[in-house]
């Protein structure tokens, strides 16, 4: 049953990158510009190449769709484009992230490490009472 679910498990992994590229390449097919949407009728074309680099737009293709996956790792969270910037300080381990460069920088950690402490107490609560429920089927 375990090698099951495993199979299983690791069989979605490609098809979540799949259905990822195919809307990113999807939205990136359709006609028009969104930088030029976000920017408004109005906007002059530094205003437009400013909000293109904001965005992150004006980066690779490759780097566009693999930066919100790469989360905060590499790269802190607030140097990242306004489009990706929300996706990745919502993730649970961006927290963890920044308190450990923080930690390993000498800079304060602020309320980050509130949230990472909170987020890896959630991520092992839910593993201990997953592990009970499973437990419990193995031995019945």
């Amino acid at each position: 049953m375990l090698d099951y679910l495993i199979r299983r498990l690791a069989s979605t992994i490609p098809v979540l990158l799949a259905v990822a590229a195919f809307v990113f390449l999807f939205v990136h097919l359709l006609p028009g510009d969104p930088a030029r949407l976000v920017a408004g009728p109005d906007a002059s074309p530094q205003d437009i190449a400013a909000v293109r680099a904001d965005m992150g737009l004006d980066r690779p293709l490759p780097m566009q769709f693999l930066l919100p996956f790469l989360s905060s790792v590499f790269v802190p969270a607030a140097t990242m484009p306004v489009a990706v910037r929300w996706f990745t300080a919502h993730q649970p381990f961006t927290p963890v992230v920044e308190s450990l460069r923080a930690l390993l920088t000498g800079s304060p950690v602020g309320s980050t490490g509130y949230a990472a402490l909170a987020w890896c107490a959630a991520i092992a609560l839910v593993g201990y009472v997953w592990s009970r429920a499973a437990f419990r089927r193995g031995t019945r």
